[in-house]
């Protein structure tokens, strides 16, 4: 049976994968923690269900949904937070804004 899954992150960073039920109990589905030891500033859920990105102090990751693997990573994504991730509506390319006043676009493997 499928559920409706979000995803959240912490200033720890901690980012949780959720579903609709888990929320009641408190107890999350699936955790991973941070690959940076900074905050977790934005998120976003790829289009065709298949990524999230993390933005966090500089640096963007890319994760597959299922399993929470690194499919992408930039450490010097930005010049500080990164405030902003999107996908594109074809999921092959991420977009992301940061505090240094600059919007920059990642193309996926």
């Amino acid at each position: 049976e499928d559920e409706t899954e979000i995803v959240s992150g912490t200033d720890s960073g901690t980012i949780k994968i959720w579903t609709i039920k888990d929320l009641a109990s408190g107890e999350p589905s699936v955790f991973v923690d941070s690959v940076d030891s900074g905050a977790v500033y934005s998120l976003a859920w790829s289009p065709d269900g298949s990524m999230i990105v993390a933005g966090g102090n500089d640096d963007i990751t890319v994760y597959d949904a299922d399993t929470l693997e690194i499919l992408f990573q930039n450490l010097d994504a930005h010049g500080g937070r990164v405030n902003d991730v999107a996908f594109s509506p074809d999921s092959s390319w991420v977009a992301s804004g940061g505090a240094d006043g600059t919007l920059k676009l990642w193309g996926l493997p």
